[in-house]
């Protein structure tokens, strides 16, 4: 059985100790508060949960060549960042986010395409 809720990542509509894991994927480069919302999905996965999150870093990506409509996709994100307060630089700015918050055993994956 699935079910499908839609919220706020820094308000979870959960118990604490709820969850066994928690994926997040192209989520955390648009959020303003990142620090909170890790926090709120360690309330609610489990002690010695999984936090799995994927998140891009425009900086360290690289194209060669350009896709065609490359600046206009990139102009249309950076709006997007700034109506929301994300960051360009998000994926590398996550490790340190997870030490401040405690977390332990954690993996970085570099991820090319």
């Amino acid at each position: 059985q699935i079910n499908f809720d839609v919220g706020d990542c820094y308000h979870l509509p959960y118990e604490d100790n709820e969850f066994d894991c928690c994926y997040s994927r192209l989520v955390f480069d648009h959020l303003a508060e990142p620090q909170k919302a890790i926090k709120e999905i360690q309330r609610v996965v489990k002690n010695n949960g999984k936090i799995g999150i994927y998140c891009r870093d425009e900086l360290l990506t690289c194209y060669s060549p350009l896709p065609r409509h490359y600046y206009k996709v990139m102009s249309a994100y950076m709006s997007v960042l700034r109506f929301t307060g994300g960051s360009i630089t998000r994926g590398r700015e996550l490790n340190s986010f997870f030490v401040n918050a405690g977390l332990k055993n954690i993996n970085v994956f570099k991820h090319c395409d």
